[in-house]
C-alpha cells in the first residue's frame, strides 16, 4: 500500500488496497563507471518523465490516474452507503455527500493537470 496519509485513511474505513510505490529506483547498480552511472541515470529519468517510446507513462501522470482511480472508488464506496437499506440518518447522508463533492473537486483538479 502506498504511503499516502489519505490512501491509508480510506484503506482503514474502506478496505482501499493502497496506491504503488511512485518511486522509480536503479535497482542493485553498484559501479565507478561514469558512463555507466551516466547512462542509468538517464534511463531513470526518462521513466520518470515518461511518454516516449516504451516506456510507461511517467510518474506525473501515473500519480494523477492513481489518485483519481481511489478518488472514484470512493465515491462509489460512499454511495453504495447511502443507498443502503436502511438509509443513513440525515446528518450522515449530508455528510457523505459533502465528501464526495470534495472528493470530486479534487477529481477535477487531477483531471486539469
Amino acid at each position: 500500500m502506498g504511503k499516502d496519509d489519505e490512501s491509508q485513511s480510506f484503506h482503514v474505513r474502506f478496505g482501499w488496497p493502497g496506491l504503488p510505490d511512485f518511486q522509480p529506483r536503479l535497482g542493485g547498480f553498484c559501479s565507478l563507471d561514469k558512463d555507466q552511472a551516466r547512462q542509468l541515470v538517464d534511463d531513470l529519468i526518462k521513466r520518470i518523465e515518461g511518454g516516449d517510446k516504451g516506456n510507461p507513462p511517467g510518474v506525473p501522470k501515473w500519480m494523477t490516474e492513481s489518485f483519481i482511480g481511489m478518488y472514484k472508488w470512493v465515491q462509489d464506496r460512499l454511495k453504495n452507503m447511502m443507498a443502503a437499506v436502511p438509509p443513513p440518518a440525515p446528518a450522515q447522508m449530508a455528510a457523505m455527500q459533502a465528501e464526495i463533492d470534495q472528493l470530486q473537486q479534487k477529481i477535477d483538479q487531477l483531471n486539469a493537470f
